[in-house]
């Protein structure tokens, strides 16, 4: 018997991976976001510790 090929599953799983796909991004922004801020923050205070050490 041939099985009928569903187009609602296919939807589903685009949605899916749109959204594992968003949410990957999401997260690597939020990351990077983080890592930017801890090296600004580094940035200015490194050449102030090496100068009144």
């Amino acid at each position: 018997m041939h099985r009928s090929f569903q187009p609602n599953y296919i939807m589903q799983l685009t949605i899916e991976y749109v959204i594992s796909l968003y949410a990957t991004c999401f997260l690597c922004m939020h990351m990077f976001q983080h890592m930017l801020k801890n090296f600004l923050i580094a940035f200015m205070i490194f050449p102030f510790t090496i100068h009144y050490s």
